[in-house]
């Protein structure tokens, strides 16, 4: 019988060679590695500079209190998403503001409109399985909606509207026509978690693009990061004589290391190549399941939006949902490990009560037909077409039994 994980990391040569050049030189924390990471996916992106931290949820927090949102703010999120999402809005103080999506797992965008107030500071588009978000139409929708914005921070102010951090978990090396995520919102998070497209095993990106000098912004978003400390411990290394420093700020600890830098760099180095099998592997998927009628596909480009292969998500239909976890189950006795993303917030236990208030049917529909498929550059078209015959002999089963 095969065995086919969902999402294992892509370590070649390139990783290992960079993690070891990183415990040859005897400095694992945050140092040179990380700032030629920082400046090789700015370079990628398309923007001036990034600032790299040790999560998603970090990185999303710092930005937040950079912007002075806080206590008595609300920050619209999505029902359909990881509950990190949420949590950096109440790790704040702030409170966060739930809307459904639309079909394909996107912000509904009218449902939006409905609750900005005057106390809303920021919106929190995702990019669910790597689908870009609709921005242009995002930011036009704000600008009709700035007579009710009260900016509470100078940084608010600057912006002039409510402020876009966009959830780009999912996808990094995703594109808008020719151009590619991060360089279209106030500010990206992309996560650099060990099962995403690039990893760092654990980390974070920050991307912005503000009317402010990007050193200056970069030097505020990693004050934060680093306990608003004015020298991290490179620089002193550097020169022992000048070892005083200050804290300046109440900052947090979020600094990624130079040794889970690494594995990323190393990633980086084939991260178009990297892109491209994600695609084989979805356009295999599409070739095998074209033909039936079981479930439809999340699809990978819409309006010009390229997504990034991240997930490969199918919708099964109404004659089918009710044996999701028998296929689940089935394909594991046979080898095959599916997933389920998202349960939505108002589902979880820790967001029910305050969340039910909020009505978001479709993220309740969605959530109880998808499942993940198995989607990486190591999968083999022969891979592909096992899991593909198995699922749809498994459904064949299942409903005609």
């Amino acid at each position: 019988m095969r065995n086919i994980p969902f999402s294992p990391p892509f370590i070649d040569e390139n990783v290992k060679r960079e993690v070891m050049d990183v415990l040859d030189s005897g400095w694992i924390t945050t140092g040179p590695k990380t700032l030629q990471l920082e400046q090789e996916i700015a370079k990628y992106i398309g923007v001036e500079t990034t600032v790299s931290c040790n999560s998603w949820s970090s990185g999303a927090q710092i930005v937040l209190k950079y912007l002075g949102i806080g206590e008595g703010d609300e920050v619209i999120v999505p029902n359909y998403t990881y509950a990190a999402t949420a949590l950096a809005v109440y790790h704040v103080g702030a409170k966060p503001v739930v809307v459904d999506v639309d079909d394909n797992y996107q912000m509904d965008l009218e449902q939006v409109r409905s609750v900005i107030n005057s106390k809303t500071k920021a919106i929190i588009p995702v990019d669910i399985g790597g689908l870009p978000t609709d921005f242009i139409t995002l930011k036009d929708l704000l600008e009709q909606e700035k007579y009710c914005f009260q900016a509470s921070s100078e940084i608010l102010k600057i912006i002039g509207r409510v402020a876009i951090i966009s959830d780009a978990a999912h996808s990094f090396g995703a594109k808008i026509g020719a151009s590619k995520t991060g360089s279209y919102s106030d500010f990206t998070v992309f996560s650099l978690h060990a099962v995403k497209n690039l990893t760092s095993a654990e980390g974070g990106i920050i991307s912005f693009n503000l009317p402010r000098e990007a050193g200056d912004v970069a030097g505020a978003l990693k004050l934060l990061r680093l306990n608003g400390q004015t020298k991290d411990a490179l620089a002193k290394t550097k020169n022992p004589a000048n070892w005083e420093y200050d804290i300046i700020l109440k900052g947090y600890k979020m600094n990624m290391p130079d040794i889970c830098a690494a594995i990323a760099l190393g990633q980086m180095k084939s991260y178009d190549s990297i892109l491209d099998e994600r695609k084989r592997v979805t356009e295999q998927y599409h070739k095998y399941f074209s033909n039936q009628s079981h479930f439809t596909i999340l699809r990978s480009e819409v309006d010009n939006r390229f997504s990034s292969n991240h997930l490969l998500m199918i919708q099964l239909n109404d004659k089918t949902k009710k044996y999701r976890n028998d296929i689940i189950t089935l394909c594991s006795e046979k080898g095959i490990s599916l997933n389920v993303h998202f349960k939505p917030l108002s589902l979880m236990t820790a967001f029910k009560d305050e969340f039910s208030v909020y009505e978001c049917p479709k993220s309740i529909a969605l959530f109880s037909s998808e499942i993940s498929l198995p989607i990486y550059p190591q999968l083999t078209n022969d891979d592909i077409e096992y899991i593909s015959e198995t699922i749809l002999s498994v459904l064949e089963d299942l409903v005609n039994d």
